[in-house]
């Protein structure tokens, strides 16, 4: 590996010439490789390494880093459904570039790319790769809804060492509206599908605890269970796909009918896309006081 290739890598695969500069990289060498083709020139002054992450190159191609949900799914985070890609570029920036075309300014009105302004400008080292965590849940905040913002935190803290604590600390420099979201976090959740409707539901002052298990026996844990008896299966994209697994399912809601629970069962679209129809079933549910033996 050159000294080019491994000092791109050390600033996360993409940066500006000035930034490999100030590590002792001559702007002809970063040229000659951008010529021979082993970097890749993304956009005037920046390169990145052959094999950069394709949605981090797109972010620099445009002009700044992975943000919000963009970030998280960098991170290997759960993300909402849908692919736009989250920029944030430093304030009073200007040539932005469509990610796929550095030789076209970028289209605001296209509807895949959500651009996020800085509150200032920063260094050319730090204009690009990914949002740190702390200015990512801010950017989460302002540009997703609360139920996907928890949802995205709940998989942080159960896919990372992020914990409970780090999360308070970091609440400290967000909005109000920000502090507001961390106490709905909960690292018990195991989809985000799962998030999303447990913050749904206690938005309509319905409590449901995640990630339930019966004792003395060998079931699975519940998703969500309401009240005494009322199961909520959110089945993810994922995870319930094939055949096999849905019959699995459905034998284990037949198990949890012998045993007295009412078992409730989504689908990822149905969560997503006919969100209402989901809370209002619950709710109809509940307010029968099914929900208690």
């Amino acid at each position: 590996m050159s000294a080019l290739d491994s000092t791109l890598r050390s600033l996360g695969g993409v940066a500006h010439v000035h930034s490999l500069g100030e590590l002792g990289i001559p702007h002809a060498r970063v040229e000659r490789a951008a010529a021979a083709g082993t970097i890749v020139r993304v956009r005037p002054g920046v390169y990145a390494a052959l094999d950069a992450d394709a949605q981090l190159v797109r972010a620099a191609r445009v002009g700044g880093r992975l943000a919000g949900a963009s970030a998280a799914r960098a991170r290997g985070l759960w993300v909402p459904p849908g692919r736009v890609l989250t920029v944030e570029v430093s304030a009073g920036a200007t040539h932005l570039r469509d990610p796929d075309d550095p030789g076209r300014w970028l289209d605001t009105a296209r509807g895949d790319v959500r651009i996020l302004w800085s509150g200032g400008t920063r260094s050319l080292r730090h204009a690009f790769g990914i949002a740190p965590i702390t200015d990512m849940i801010s950017q989460l905040v302002v540009s997703e809804p609360e139920e996907y913002v928890v949802a995205v935190l709940d998989s942080l803290l159960r896919r990372s060492d992020t914990s409970q604590f780090d999360l308070e600390l970091a609440s400290a420099a967000l909005s109000a509206a920000g502090r507001a979201v961390i106490p709905l976090v909960d690292r018990r959740a195991d989809s985000g599908s799962e998030s999303v409707v447990r913050v749904l539901l206690a938005r309509a002052g319905c409590t449901a605890v995640p990630q339930v298990r019966i004792p003395f026996t060998d079931l699975e844990r519940m998703d969500l269970l309401v009240g005494d008896r009322l199961v909520i299966e959110c089945d993810s994209e994922q995870h319930h796909g094939g055949r096999e697994q849905r019959i699995r399912d459905l034998r284990r809601d037949a198990r949890l009918a012998r045993l007295g629970f009412i078992v409730l069962r989504f689908d990822w679209q149905q969560v997503f896309f006919e969100t209402d129809a989901v809370i209002a079933a619950i709710l109809k549910y509940v307010e029968l006081g099914l929900h208690r033996f």
